[in-house]
């Protein structure tokens, strides 16, 4: 742990791993306190946020053994079909609606922390890929690619929003 870069990887993936148990923490005590086991989708939802954060480390493993462009290729396409699950999760809120069971604060809570949580682990992936491009190519390379990812996974969280297509889809047609 005396390495700087260690120690950095570390805080963020105890701080990811934090802010993704805090939500499901809260769903395991709506449970318990009766409220039956609603939002059992959001489990799902946080998983999927995390495969890009998988893909963009093996990338990043891949860069550092000097993989070639072509084997890079693999990982990076897996993290960009899966990166739109990580923002996503924000638009989740649009389950939140008074009942009987839970107050509306305590689910509101639930549905901000996963989408906050989903939020976070997607741009520590995005940021991971573009160090990556930036190694490779260049930084305005890096910046382009960002920018594009995001506009194109707003078109995908569209997609899974409204057209209930999902990133599992591609790989099981």
């Amino acid at each position: 742990l005396g390495d700087p870069e260690v120690r950095s990887r570390l805080v963020v993936g105890l701080t990811l791993s934090a802010v993704s148990a805090f939500p499901l923490a809260l769903l395991a005590l709506r449970h318990r306190l009766g409220a039956g086991i609603g939002f059992r989708f959001l489990i799902w939802n946080l998983f999927l946020a995390w495969v890009p954060l998988g893909f963009a480390l093996v990338a990043e493993v891949g860069w550092r053994r000097h993989w070639s462009r072509l084997r890079l290729l693999a990982p990076l396409t897996g993290w960009l079909l899966f990166f739109p699950n990580a923002p996503y999760v924000v638009t989740d809120v649009i389950h939140l609606r008074p009942n009987d069971l839970s107050p509306l604060w305590f689910d509101a809570l639930i549905l901000f922390s996963t989408g906050l949580a989903g939020l976070l682990v997607g741009f520590v992936s995005l940021r991971m890929v573009q160090l990556i491009v930036n190694a490779s190519f260049s930084k305005l390379a890096g910046w382009v690619t960002s920018l594009g990812v995001l506009m194109v996974s707003g078109f995908g969280i569209y997609l899974g929003r409204f057209g209930r297509y999902n990133s599992w889809d591609v790989l099981s047609s």
